[in-house]
């Protein structure tokens, strides 16, 4: 799995060109460039950059985005209420 779920957010895996992993919430990218190294630039104005492809990092993006926005279905035993009945005298 390229990302993982952290209090809750999902964020993106990824390494820094040292060999240091570290996760980062997607939704703070701006743009990423290919110079030849990736380095991608938050919306901080912050720059990162990683040992990554621009390619591999678009790619778990894409997929934090999809798992960030799915939901899945529910059951019918979490869907299921119990109404009260008003007590008769």
């Amino acid at each position: 799995m390229a990302f993982t779920r952290l209090g809750g957010n999902f964020m993106i895996k990824l390494t820094r060109l040292d060999g240091e992993s570290f996760v980062l919430n997607a939704d703070l990218i701006r743009y990423i460039e290919r110079r030849p190294d990736t380095f991608i630039t938050l919306i901080s104005g912050e720059r990162i950059v990683v040992g990554e492809t621009m390619e591999v990092v678009i790619e778990r993006a894409v997929q934090y985005q999809q798992q960030k926005h799915f939901m899945p279905m529910p059951t019918a035993s979490s869907t299921a209420t119990t109404v009260p009945t008003p007590a008769t005298n």
